[in-house]
């Protein structure tokens, strides 16, 4: 679940790092620079960055006048960058520029809007600017409502996730379990800000106001899905990696977890886990867990996922899903469909076989990574028969 900066902080975690403003003095005298001096490790004369369980964003130059909105952007990309390169902390950013140096919560806000959030960032609500795709239906309709591409949508009134508000998923692959990965339906890259609320067994959320972007292809969104889903592997990867946790492993280990865990592991590991799970891990593992588990892995894994489950491979894996599960994968891939109503994509070389009702789409790549040609179909019993492996060849759906 998404969190946000909440209004006080009294303390901090071991690995939680406090983001103040600051001036180009160095001088921490009041508002949240003095609670940084106080409690969680600020230098005096230090202006910027890491010092001890703080870090310093610039907002007022050494005349104590407004830096330019600009230099205050360049201060938070350098954050960002920082916090990429460190998964090991968790950094909670407070509403920096909005006490002594008077700028406005929209003023810094937009400082924010159009950029990724670092898995380890924490950002005030008001900050806070959501990336992610929404599924409509062939008009463009949701929930009764009428959206249209490149446009802005503002909701009045309560903010609920499945109740009330703007909906939207944070991982593009999820979408399909709103409205199905089909060309009858529309979906669109969206941005969005102000109340917020999050749903807790996926990465949907509720929101006040939604910018949408123009329609994307269902090819697409499982590409941008798929590199949302990798990257998030490669934070948990490195994170579990540098912690020290103990549901983190390098090569040859065992790992087994109940509901809500995170799980990452290098080479040669095993990984299970129960409801409601992330699991990463890179080459030549095997991945396993319940319903509403998130599974990525890289080249010669194994992955298995029980109901409404998010699985995602490079080269050379074998993927097996039941119900209502979503699969995308690269090349040399073999996929098990045991249930209903499984969505699979994959690409040169792989082959598929599965239940009636199961929708496979095969995507021909060329040497450059380009997308060359897709072709997709429902396994009928008839056309497509149950539990035969299928591939693509010749610009066709043929027996393997």
């Amino acid at each position: 679940m998404r969190k946000f900066t909440p209004e006080a902080i009294a303390s901090l975690q071991e690995n939680e790092i406090f983001v103040f403003g600051s001036n180009m003095n160095g001088n921490h005298a009041g508002g949240a620079a003095r609670l940084a001096v106080e409690k969680f490790g600020a230098i005096e004369g230090q202006a910027s960055g890491l010092q001890g369980q703080s870090f310093a964003i610039p907002t007022l130059d050494k005349n104590m006048q407004k830096l330019p909105l600009s230099k205050i952007e360049e201060s938070i990309i350098a954050l960002y960058d920082f916090a990429e390169n460190h998964p090991e902390l968790d950094f909670i950013v407070t509403k920096i520029g909005c006490g002594i140096a008077g700028f406005t919560v929209s003023e810094i806000a937009n400082l924010f809007r159009g950029k990724f959030i670092p898995f380890n960032i924490t950002l005030p609500m008001e900050f806070t600017f959501l990336q992610g795709v929404k599924g409509f239906d062939n008009k463009m309709k949701c929930r009764d409502m009428q959206y249209s591409e490149n446009s802005e949508v503002h909701h009045e009134g309560k903010v609920k996730c499945c109740e009330s508000g703007l909906h939207f998923v944070e991982n593009p692959l999820e979408v399909g379990r709103y409205y199905q990965l089909k060309d009858e339906n529309s979906f669109c890259q969206v941005e969005g800000f102000g109340k917020i609320d999050t749903h807790d067994n996926d990465s949907k959320v509720a929101i006040s106001d939604l910018k949408i972007s123009a329609k994307l292809k269902w090819l697409d969104v499982v590409k941008i899905g798929f590199d949302f889903t990798m990257k998030k592997r490669e934070f948990l990867v490195r994170k579990a990696a540098q912690n020290g946790s103990t549901l983190a492993a390098k090569d040859g280990s065992t790992l087994a977890a109940q509901n809500y865990s995170t799980l990452a592991a290098q080479n040669d590991s095993t990984l299970s886990a129960q409801n409601y799970s992330t699991l990463a891990a890179q080459d030549y593992s095997t991945l396993a867990a319940q319903n509403y588990s998130t599974l990525a892995a890289k080249n010669g894994s194994t992955l298995a996922a029980q109901d409404y489950s998010t699985l995602a491979a490079q080269n050379y894996s074998t993927l097996a899903a039941q119900n209502d599960s979503i699969i995308a994968c690269r090349r040399g891939n073999t996929i098990e469909l045991s249930g209903s109503n499984n969505i699979v994509v994959c690409a040169n070389g792989s082959k598929v076989k599965g239940k009636k009702g199961n929708v496979i789409c095969f995507v021909d790549f060329d040497n450059e990574n380009n997308i060359k040609n897709a072709i997709s179909a429902i396994i009928d019993g008839k056309t497509l028969k149950e539990d035969v492996f299928y591939k693509f060849e010749n610009g066709k759906i043929v027996e393997f």
